[in-house]
């Protein structure tokens, strides 16, 4: 009953204390629901046993209902079960202030390595925002290429997995608010570009960069992610990803669009094989809006660059 339909196999693994007959599941590493959700998928599946079995046994046998008593926490359980890197929303909504903060008082400086400086800030930010909007992976660069993104279409293709042949990649939808900031970043990097023209020895082609002190364009690596961001407490870089799968499920989507969401399928099930029943334009209709409504309450807002 825990996974039957659309149940939540990884809530039937957290609440059984067992693993799936085919192997270890990766979403778990990510998921970390309240006690009282598990509780309530607990009680949802003794329901409806209760009421199978009401309806196949003679009427003259009876029933004791045992969900009263699942209803029941024991006193002093944790409030979480699970991964252990999953980010409260308070510390989600002072990274992203310090960030905007950052970006903010970096626009002051007009000299050289003050407009590194800024450039480097503001990548942070968007990059960060992609992160928090996509459950992009910290493996590579998060865009290696423009052709990867369709802002018209409000998509964007995530190969953080595998190589750039696509071979696990992901459609994602992008909000509103990351298609603004994406085309704001755009043109900022037009600009800073024609200015950087005398040290650019080839055509930079990947759509973000850091600076150097010489101004030398370096390509944002995991390492020199973390160090732009400065994350307080210096937790890994996915706990985008974490946060992401804990949200979405507990704000009541189906766990067949959080995986596809967050690449988390088997094989057999990827969703957008040729022959899969996974229908593109429900998973957008039901991911966006909720995607939307997570990153105006984390403080996320479209940033314009510096004006060059």
């Amino acid at each position: 009953m825990l996974n039957t339909g659309d149940a939540d196999l990884t809530a039937a693994c957290l609440i059984t204390g067992r693993m799936p007959s085919f192997g270890q599941q990766t979403s778990l590493y990510y998921y970390a629901p309240s006690t009282s959700y598990i509780e309530q998928q607990y009680v949802e599946a003794m329901r409806e046993i209760e009421q199978q079995c009401a309806t196949s046994l003679p009427k003259s046998d009876e029933i004791k209902p045992v969900c009263a008593a699942a209803n029941l926490a024991p006193s002093g359980n944790p409030q979480y079960v699970g991964s252990k890197l999953v980010p409260i929303t308070t510390y989600v909504n002072d990274l992203v202030a310090t960030l905007q903060h950052r970006v903010k008082s970096a626009r002051k400086g007009v000299q050289p390595l003050e407009l590194f400086t800024m450039h480097n800030a503001y990548v942070a930010y968007t990059v960060a925002m992609l992160m928090f909007s996509t459950g992009y992976r910290s493996i590579r660069d998060p865009l290696p290429k423009w052709k990867n993104i369709s802002l018209s279409r409000r998509m964007i293709v995530i190969a953080d997995k595998t190589d750039d042949k696509q071979s696990h990649a992901r459609f994602l939808p992008l909000t509103s608010l990351m298609v603004e900031q994406l085309a704001h970043y755009q043109r900022h990097r037009r600009g800073l570009i024609d200015r950087l023209e005398f040290y650019l020895q080839k055509q930079w082609e990947t759509p973000f960069m850091f600076l150097n002190q010489s101004g030398t364009p370096q390509e944002v690596t995991p390492s020199r992610l973390e160090e732009h961001l400065q994350w307080r407490d210096t937790p890994p870089l996915n706990i985008n990803r974490h946060y992401l799968h804990t949200q979405l499920k507990e704000r009541g989507l189906a766990s067949e669009v959080v995986d596809a969401f967050m690449g988390h399928w088997d094989a057999g099930q990827a969703p957008w094989d040729n022959y899969s029943t996974f229908c593109p334009r429900e998973y957008c209709a039901l991911i966006a809006p909720v995607i939307e409504k997570l990153m105006k309450a984390q403080g996320w807002k479209a940033l314009k660059g510096k004006a060059l």
